[in-house]
């Protein structure tokens, strides 16, 4: 017994064990808790290492953070590039202002077009730091030359700003930044740039016609309609000079003018309606604009100019015609309603509209006339288009069928289900059938669980392949899957846009990198392209695959900020809706960001939750759109409820929504969904719908629950 004493006491003693370096949620440990990362510095990984350095950086640790950055580029020679201008970013954050930070670039610029543009950029910012102003417009200009954005990198104000410094290049670069990217966030800089020098120069008086035509049509194809409208009077006027369109630009000014709700927009169109080439594009235009306030006359009488157009303007016609005859049901008494309808059936035989003015006739005549509705309904199942029409046609003669045949009813609803599953009609069968399943709102952490499960693409870094999917070449996503794992997924993002095609054999195989990278947008593309438009219920494999990037679990982190009981699959659709997934998602008035938000709305719900006051720059961060926007989605559900009033209020506004509802007191939501007098808004809420019963269904195994019950009064609640 002494002699194994002895041996416990001269055996050495047990080490320590020390923290041991996390492995997973490494981009959430680096924002919220990065003194856990701190321990993979004694890590023999590489890519352990290099969280170690973002952890010393999050920590304002930049010197050290810089030389971990440059001692990893040895061992890791493959992001040798990504790790210099990391090592420098680090390095100023430190505070030097002299060229020592430079000395971690490369010299030697890489082939990839965009990585020049990126590491460029990087010696702009620094160089104009240093005060080596030649050097920071050299490499502004190279920079986006080869592709740069300058919205997200604020390049070209970077080579204003080296512009100060060098009087003779200053005009040159102000110049170049107005025509090549008007209306972006830099060319705004720069416009201010201008104002605080004492000199704010007529814009479009001083440019040359060529360089006019130029910015006028990156303009229109940006979109920005505040920015477009601003200049539209004086580039109307200075539109021929330039070689554009007159009647072209004035319609397009108008449009710009109409979104902004500029009284100058009717003006507009009326001289643009003087060009014969233009007169039915712009007359209907005026019909939109005037079909804003509540009297359909001023509406008709551009319409009766329409049809005098003749045949050149039939679409026109039929569409303007159709836009009366919806005010008129809306506003007017029935018998005028239906008259306008059929005056729309009449005289557009043929036309979309006119199919439209059908389906509301048949709806009109369900409760008053079934026998007619029934015959009209069945007339519209045998003349679909498409899958989506006839499951429309199908489940209204389900509803024209129900009061007397109810098994014939159920068939026909089966059959809606059975030919668009993924469908709004779909959803509306399965409801009439009783077979919807329960409200999602408490299973977020099981949906956010799905979300890191390889099947839905979210973790696994490697691509993987089934039966008929071809293998992406190990080379081209050997780089990527590098970048992920080291935390540049900014990098692998922008790798991913230029090497893959949606079309491409084999392109669901990428969909893990994907995800990983944060390219949702790309990822419903990629589903939509290789077959989910064609998938059934229940899909085969192959279909699933193609269906989880049409349908992607997007945003998992941002969608935790959303209130606890929202169902994330709405969100989910919504935001599948209104930007396509992409963050930076910028609409015509100015929206932004994946569930399209404007400003000053931001700017409330921020004041509301007690957030500090929120930029427009601020909204293109997911998980700031997600929880401003899930804070207005909820106060949305508290007033309307139901998932299809609430898909209408966030398009069209829950005044607009109230007021329409209140007019059809008793009347079933899904016969009101077809009466909704927006065209866009009506589509909204289907395609929102729709998606909302596809998430459900093919994460959950049911669709979610929905009331088809009538209309009754709504109580008071958010307005705006």
């Amino acid at each position: 017994m002494l002699a194994a004493l002895a041996g416990v006491l001269v055996a050495p003693p047990a080490r320590a064990k020390g923290p041991s370096c996390p492995t997973a949620q490494r981009a959430h440990l680096v924002r919220d808790r990065p003194e856990e990362l701190l321990a993979c510095r004694g890590s023999v990984a590489p890519i352990d290492r290099v969280w170690a350095a973002r952890a010393l950086a999050s920590l304002g640790r930049h010197a050290e953070a810089a030389q971990l950055f440059a001692s990893l580029r040895q061992a890791l020679p493959a992001l040798a590039v990504e790790l210099s201008e990391a090592a420098a970013k680090a390095c100023s954050a430190a505070g030097p202002r002299d060229a020592r930070c430079l000395r971690y670039l490369p010299s030697v610029s890489p082939e990839r077009r965009w990585r020049k543009a990126e590491l460029e950029a990087t010696r702009a910012q620094l160089a104009l730091s240093a005060g080596d102003t030649a050097l920071a417009l050299r490499s502004a200009r190279l920079a986006t030359e080869s592709g740069a954005k300058a919205d997200a990198m604020d390049l070209v104000v970077l080579e204003a700003a080296a512009a100060r410094h060098l009087e003779s290049e200053a005009a040159k670069a102000l110049h170049d930044l107005r025509v090549r990217f008007p209306g972006s966030f830099a060319a705004g800089e720069a416009e201010r740039f201008v104002a605080t020098s004492g000199a704010v120069p007529d814009v479009v008086a001083r440019y040359p016609p060529a360089d006019l035509a130029r910015r006028w049509a990156r303009w229109t194809a940006r979109g920005g309609a505040a920015a477009v409208a601003a200049e539209c009077p004086a580039l109307a006027r200075r539109a021929r000079g330039a070689g554009i369109d007159v009647a072209q630009a004035r319609l397009a000014c108008a449009g710009a003018l109409g979104t902004m709700h500029d009284p100058a927009a009717r003006r507009m169109l009326l001289f643009a309606s003087t060009d014969a080439r233009m007169k039915p594009a712009a007359l209907l235009a005026l019909a939109h604009l005037l079909a804003r306030g509540d009297d359909p006359k001023p509406v008709e009488r551009q319409c009766r100019r329409l049809r005098k157009l003749g045949r050149r303007a039939f679409e026109a016609s039929a569409e303007c015609d159709f836009l009366a005859a919806a005010m008129v049901v809306h506003h007017g008494s029935n018998e005028a309603g239906r008259a306008a309808l059929e005056a729309v059936e009449r005289l557009h035989s043929g036309s979309a509209r006119a199919r439209d003015a059908a389906w509301l006739l048949a709806l009109d005549d369900l409760r008053a006339r079934p026998a007619d509705a029934r015959a009209e309904i069945e007339a519209l199942v045998r003349s679909a288009a498409d899958a989506a029409e006839k499951a429309r046609a199908l489940y209204w003669r389900g509803r024209a069928r129900g009061p007397s045949d109810v098994a014939a009813a159920r068939a026909d609803w089966a059959q809606a289900e059975k030919l668009d599953p993924y469908g709004y009609y779909a959803w509306l069968a399965a409801a009439r059938l009783g077979q919807v399943g329960k409200t999602g709102a408490g299973d977020r952490k099981q949906i956010l669980a799905a979300a890191a499960m390889p099947a839905s693409g979210i973790a696994a870094v490697q691509p993987t392949t089934s039966v008929g999917q071809a293998a992406p070449a190990a080379k081209e996503t050997r780089f990527v899957s590098l970048l992920l794992r080291a935390g540049f997924a900014r990098e692998a993002a922008a790798e991913l846009q230029v090497i893959l095609s949606p079309a491409r054999a084999g392109a669901l195989a990428w969909a893990p990198l994907l995800a990983r990278a944060d390219q949702f947008e790309m990822l419903l593309r990629v589903g939509l392209q290789q077959g989910a438009l064609a998938a059934c219920w229940p899909p085969a494999a192959d279909q699933r695959r193609a269906l989880e990037a049409a349908y992607p679990l997007a945003f998992p982190e941002a969608l935790e900020g959303a209130p606890a009981h929202l169902d994330p699959f709405f969100l989910l659709a919504l935001m599948r809706r209104e930007s396509r997934f992409d963050p930076e998602a910028t609409s015509a008035a100015q929206a932004r960001g994946l569930l399209q938000l404007l400003p000053r709305t931001a700017a409330r719900l921020a004041g509301e939750l007690g957030m500090r006051p929120v930029t427009a720059g601020d909204l293109d961060d997911p998980s700031v759109n997600v929880r401003l926007a899930g804070r207005y989605v909820a106060d949305l559900v508290a007033r309307f409820s139901n998932p299809l009033l609430v898909a209408a209020a966030y398009n069209a506004g829950p005044r607009a929504v109230a007021a329409w509802a209140g007019s059809a007191t008793g009347v079933p939501i899904d016969e009101w969904v077809e009466r909704i007098p927006y065209r866009e808004t009506r589509a909204y809420v289907k395609a929102v719908g729709g998606a909302y019963a596809a998430y459900a269904l093919l994460y959950r195994g049911s669709r979610p629950p929905l009331s088809l019950a009538p209309l009754r009064d709504l109580p008071a609640g958010i307005a705006y």
